[in-house]
């Protein structure tokens, strides 16, 4: 199986949580995807940041890094600790702490864990020195921990009914030294730094200063009262989160859209900033992914790009141009970052430029053209690239990151390839050097592109725009040098593939419509709109002669455990009059679209194999490997084998079977 581009530094997961270890030199990588065909779900992997290799160890739930090892509960049973070494994940102890440890509710500092466990309603508190563990009960229902960098205290924010209540447990001795009152609902996030403690309730930041240790001991025999609460900040209608405090002492917090930075002496806000990426972009618990502060860096990602701050005055020291990215880890000198919830992993270095990555796509691949021997590939990221087939390195790399948002579309011709960045269209001539030289840029569209195809009978350059669900699409028609728009028209539907009828005409296809085109007179011949509507979990394949429709259901297998599964079903149409040739042929469950080649075989991705249909027989023809996470097919235009594209942005590029000596498939 060939790949085009490296593996390296492409986690095995869909979705996943990541820290990074004490020296900064592994990332530490916990699988989190919950779909039924994930083998790896739970699974801990370490990734070296020189060298982009994974290390796949147990199943654990939290983890946290300790110097040079991590200390992770147990997906078997919780309520034990696993110690393992950083560089490789080999066992190194285990440690009973008597409840369940919360998913990812594991925080260290100065050497000391803290663990929290919803269900039992308690803390423990483990010293990794001699890895003795305390249980501590907190009163209410613990829902967020954070501990000193000391490791002297740890708080836990709780929640119960209309109250919330922030607990202070010395870890020392593992008592309970003092509960904070002022929260009038359920604690989200807390943070303390020496004796200020921060909790993040509702839209408020609010304080509290604790007794220092020479007051805390004046010989009284009552313990000294709690401190009173302090309103710091309010964000107004938005959840308030908790960053953290800088080495000057700022408080840093952020409700998803504006970052703040408050002094907790004056309550005055030093500095703030609006362009945080959407927190409603969000799939898990970590504000980490769009904030992170360590140190003196604060890390930000923004719409556009993601930015280093001196958190003490908001100011951007280093920008790197990249649209809609997580925050994976920060140490001083590397961020880790992916497109989204899944891809690649890719480090942006202190002082360099911008990433560069010419060894393949960060996440999913959207769109590929084939050219002869060589294609194009675009994806959801600010790169496309160009290939000759057989080889493992890209001939031609382009970087959109400048242009605006990732392109949908590519189309490659000869010397010249066409994107789609920033919902424009680029012309770049491919002159032999890696980097193509950009000569053209058309004004800006609507919407996203969903297609671009060159009209060799008219010599001109057809693009689609995607029909948003407030408005129209279009099909436009532009000159393929200077890319001026020659004509447009509207366009109710969606369309994104192109198949050729005969020298004259394209047939545009859509999930929900057929589009007949005349490449010469440059205008619509006819439209159907075909009966259904299709959601996520369906998807339409509209040919000239046939139309496909392919399900994902998921379904209780056993009814006395609620055990689910999900399955997939593949009907087969005549589209002239609508009668069903194969109704619903079940099988496993689909990953992603299918492929349909020139001699009628019908390509579908599954998790455990690439399935070959013949459609008239409404059978399986053969079953072909199939490379992990794998999410869309296209067939080569030779027929003889398929480009396949994962979840994490590889591609692979799979043989099909070789017919017998009288021309049959095995």
């Amino acid at each position: 199986m060939q790949i085009y581009g490296s593996n390296a530094y492409r986690s095995p997961s869909r979705s996943f949580r990541t820290l990074f270890s004490a020296d900064g030199r592994t990332l530490l990588v916990r699988d989190m995807d919950r779909s039924f065909d994930n083998d790896m779900v739970d699974a801990l992997q370490a990734m070296d940041v020189d060298t982009g290799q994974f290390v796949v160890g147990d199943r654990v739930e939290g983890f946290v890094p300790v110097g040079d090892v991590v200390v992770a509960a147990l997906a078997a049973d919780p309520s034990t600790l696993g110690v393992y070494r950083v560089r490789d994940l080999a066992p190194v102890r285990t440690v009973p702490i008597g409840v369940p440890a919360d998913d990812e509710r594991l925080v260290a500092g100065g050497g000391t864990v803290a663990a929290l466990s919803h269900e039992a309603g308690s803390l423990v508190v483990l010293d990794t020195r001699s890895w003795q563990a305390r249980q501590v009960d907190i009163p209410g229902k613990p829902a967020c921990v954070a501990i000193s960098d000391d490791g002297a205290h740890v708080v836990v924010g709780t929640g119960q009914g209309r109250t919330g209540r922030v607990v202070v447990v010395d870890a020392a001795t593992g008592t309970v030294r003092y509960v904070l009152t002022g929260p009038r609902k359920a604690v989200e996030s807390v943070a303390v730094h020496g004796d200020l403690v921060i909790a993040g309730v509702e839209d408020l930041v609010l304080t509290w200063t604790l007794p220092t240790a020479t007051a805390a001991a004046t010989g009284t025999r009552r313990p000294t009262a709690a401190p009173k609460a302090r309103t710091l900040h309010t964000f107004g209608n938005h959840w308030a989160n908790i960053v953290g405090v800088t080495p000057g002492g700022l408080v840093i917090a952020h409700n998803g859209h504006v970052i703040a930075a408050v002094d907790p002496a004056t309550g005055q806000v030093a500095w703030s900033s609006p362009d945080l990426l959407r927190s409603s972009q969000l799939t898990l618990a970590g504000d980490r992914m769009i904030c992170t502060l360590a140190g003196d860096r604060l890390i930000t990602s923004g719409e556009r790009a993601v930015s280093d701050r001196d958190p003490e005055t908001g100011a951007v020291r280093q920008a790197w141009p990249m649209w809609g990215v997580f925050i994976r880890g920060v140490t001083p000198q590397v961020v880790a970052v992916t497109k989204a919830g899944v891809g690649r992993v890719d480090l942006l270095r202190k002082n360099d430029g911008a990433a560069h990555h010419p060894a393949g796509h960060g996440c999913l691949v959207r769109d590929v053209s084939f050219d002869g021997e060589r294609f194009a590939t675009a994806g959801y990221d600010r790169w496309a690239f160009v290939w000759t087939r057989g080889r493992a390195d890209p001939i031609a790399v382009v970087d959109g990151g400048h242009h605006g948002p990732p392109g949908q579309a590519v189309h490659l011709t000869d010397d010249q390839l066409y994107t789609s960045f920033g919902g424009c269209v680029q012309r770049w001539s491919l002159d032999g050097s890696k980097t193509p030289t950009l000569w053209a840029e058309s004004t800006g569209f609507d919407d996203n592109l969903t297609l671009i195809r060159l009209l060799p009978a008219s010599d001109l350059l057809l693009v689609a725009v995607r029909a948003a669900r407030w408005g129209a699409g279009e099909l436009c028609l532009l000159d393929p040098t200077t890319l001026e728009k020659v004509d447009r028209s509207a366009l109710d539907w969606t369309v994104y593939a192109a198949e050729p009828l005969d020298e004259r005409r394209l047939l545009l296809r859509g999930d929900r419509v057929t589009v007949e085109y005349d490449t010469v007179a440059g205008r619509r011949i006819r439209r159907k709109i075909h009966a259904g509507q299709p959601d996520t979990r369906t998807h339409r394949y509209l040919y000239p002669h046939r139309s496909l429709q392919i399900e994902k259901r998921t379904y209780v297998t056993t009814k006395d455990t609620g055990e689910l599964a999900e399955r997939g079903w593949l009907t087969v149409t005549d589209p002239t009059d609508g009668t069903v040739r194969h109704d619903r042929i079940e099988t496993v469950e689909f990953t992603g679209r299918g492929d349909l080649a020139a001699d009628g075989v019908f390509a579908t991705p599954h998790p455990d194999a690439i399935r070959l249909w013949d459609l008239d027989a409404g059978k399986v023809l053969h079953e072909l490997p199939t490379p992990p996470l794998i999410h869309q097919l296209w067939w080569f235009p030779d027929g003889r084998s398929l480009l396949a594209s994962t979840y994490n942005g590889g591609l692979h590029e799979v043989p099909g079977p070789r017919p017998d000596a009288d021309g049959r498939m095995p």
